[in-house]
């Protein structure tokens, strides 16, 4: 197993490009043209009429409403409940979605998706957004901007569109670690966390990410100066750390994205059998796909356990059966039901990221599995431990992880868990400040 995994992070970072580099490769999410601007105007002024408490401006990297994660989990919720309490949600995002900041353009080029109230309207110029959001002040009176993520985006043009409303509260959200690096889980050539080092080390002058990220940290500290944000950040774990390495001395919030209300039960589970070890997600090393795979064909024949991936698409991985899961707007407990229903005892949650919050961990644990968590991946072992007894354990290493599984170990630890189940209790984000 160690000389399989030994090639794999070989071959990782080998394969490891600048942000640049695969910029190169990423394609747009329309070739629409942009709207008119009577058009846009028309059904933002449609949207007035039944706004009774005003507008939030948001932008993120992505389209929320088609795309899935921790990040458009929040926005989803935010909108939901800002809208309930009678704010109109207009979202923006990059036409041309990229894996770091976009070049500086002038307001007329950069083109963005628009959504209102959790419906697409189309294609607007960052010009023709800015010249809405002076109107909509004047008419409304109230307007805030919520900036969920940056990539993609050109941070001087969204100051710009901040300050053509100068009333306005901002709200930056800590999502993850962008502010500090294009590579934004700061995986030094996609393999290990490296700390966010000073921005002359000699570890920057051999990652992957390293010439980029001086522009890149400037860009992101003049915006925070201009735009005098509210920071949020899902955990005070991230918080943290975000506020050392930024040195932002800004107000702070944390609002978590969600909780778990626990059955005072946990179910009659099956007697017998081989135990159950799942990994939530898809193939992602940095969520440790590669980690948990190796242990399972390591593990090939062992009749003690049975291996499974829970997700959208079957990752054909030795010794591991698939089981679908999509989470989506509609169905936010799909992973938790999916774990239930799969009846998995453990769930290996081996993130090299430094997790702001860690939604599959969350879930896991709502889903009755026993999380063995690495102890080092940001907030998710204080998100476990935080749930109670019981709930999972802290691994510092990978050979550990191993040798908890060759010595039997882990089958006593999942013996004794709490292993009651739950759903999850979504929170609203920045309406919860608003509303």
């Amino acid at each position: 197993m160690c000389r399989r995994r030994g090639d794999a992070m070989r071959a990782i970072i080998g394969g490891a490009l600048s942000p640049r580099e695969r910029a190169i490769h990423w394609r747009t999410i329309t070739d629409d043209a942009p709207l008119r601007p009577a058009d846009f105007m028309n059904a933002l002024e449609e949207a007035s009429v039944e706004t009774s408490a005003g507008w939030a401006i948001a932008f993120s990297h992505d389209h929320y409403l088609t795309t899935c994660g921790g990040a458009q989990n929040c926005i989803n919720d935010e909108e939901t409940a800002l809208r309930a309490g009678g704010w109109a949600y207009l979202h923006f995002c990059p036409v041309q979605p990229l894996p770091l900041l976009s070049d500086v353009s002038a307001a007329a080029d950069m083109r963005l998706l628009a959504s209102l109230n959790g419906r697409r309207v189309g294609v607007v110029t960052m010009a023709d957004v800015m010249t809405a959001l002076t109107l909509l002040e004047r008419r409304t009176g109230t307007v805030v901007f919520i900036i969920h993520h940056l990539l993609g985006h050109a941070p001087e043009l969204i100051a710009e569109a901040v300050a053509t409303c100068p009333k306005a509260r901002t709200f930056f959200w800590a999502h993850d670690l962008f502010a500090l690096c294009p590579s934004i889980h700061l995986l030094r050539n996609d393999a290990a966390f490296c700390g966010a080092p000073p921005l002359d080390s000699g570890a920057c002058g051999i990652c992957v990410a390293g010439e980029e990220r001086p522009g890149h940290s400037a860009r992101m500290r003049r915006f925070l100066e201009t735009t005098q944000p509210t920071l949020l950040a899902p955990s005070d774990t991230i918080l943290q750390l975000w506020r050392q390495r930024m040195d932002f001395s800004g107000p702070s919030l944390v609002l978590s994205p969600c909780g778990v209300d626990f059955a005072p039960y946990a179910p009659v589970r099956p007697e017998g059998g081989p135990l159950r070890v799942g990994f939530l997600g898809g193939d992602l090393h940095g969520k440790g796909w590669t980690v948990f795979a190796a242990l399972a064909a390591w593990h090939r024949g062992d009749s003690r356990y049975a291996f499974f991936q829970l997700g959208t698409r079957d990752l054909a991985a030795t010794n591991v059966t698939h089981v679908h899961a999509e989470v989506s707007r509609s169905n936010r407990q799909a992973m938790v039901e999916a774990v239930g229903k799969t009846n998995l005892d453990v769930v290996i949650n081996w993130s090299l990221f430094y997790e702001s919050f860690s939604f599959t961990a969350i879930e896991a644990a709502a889903g009755g599995a026993f999380v063995i968590a690495r102890k080092s991946a940001g907030n998710v072992w204080p998100l476990i431990s935080g749930l109670g007894p019981s709930r999972g354990v802290a691994v510092e290493t990978e050979i550990e992880l191993q040798a908890m599984f060759v010595e039997g170990r882990v089958l006593d630890l999942a013996a004794q868990a709490d292993r009651r189940r739950g759903r999850l209790t979504l929170n609203c984000g920045a309406g919860s400040i608003l509303l």
